[in-house]
């Protein structure tokens, strides 16, 4: 069974496979991210969660979105809370997070003053 950080992790190469049309190999990956084909075996088939810096690296060689992003960053948390502590992987993330908290408060500070924060609040509780 695939970890939490191995599910969303497949979901962005499975989205770069797409955007790209081509099928990502181990070597392939190995080649964009700079990482050897054996560490991305063991995140990819072994359930390691990689450090803040190669998440990030990997997250942005695969073009992640915001989104994206943030959804690997929590997998990562959920993944490692299963398991040992890496403080510096998780003080990462949570500067990543608070990074992303914060624009999404200019964006509700910008919502309120043009008088749409109620209808901005409303779409966020109906999004799935």
């Amino acid at each position: 069974m695939k970890t939490p950080f191995q599910q969303e992790l497949s979901r962005l190469i499975a989205r770069y496979e797409a955007e790209n049309n081509v099928r990502m190999t181990g070597t392939l990956m190995g080649s964009l991210t700079g990482r050897s084909r054996n560490h991305l075996s063991n995140i990819m088939n072994d359930g390691l969660v990689p450090s803040a810096e190669a998440t990030t690296s990997l997250c942005r060689k695969l073009g992640a979105t915001d989104t994206e992003f943030e959804a690997v960053l929590m997998a990562g948390l959920r993944t490692k809370s299963d398991g040992p502590r890496d403080l510096q992987w998780l003080k990462q993330a949570v500067h990543q997070i608070d990074r992303i908290q914060g624009v999404l408060d200019g964006y509700v500070c910008f919502l309120q003053e043009k008088g749409l924060a109620d209808e901005f609040q409303q779409y966020r509780r109906s999004e799935p």
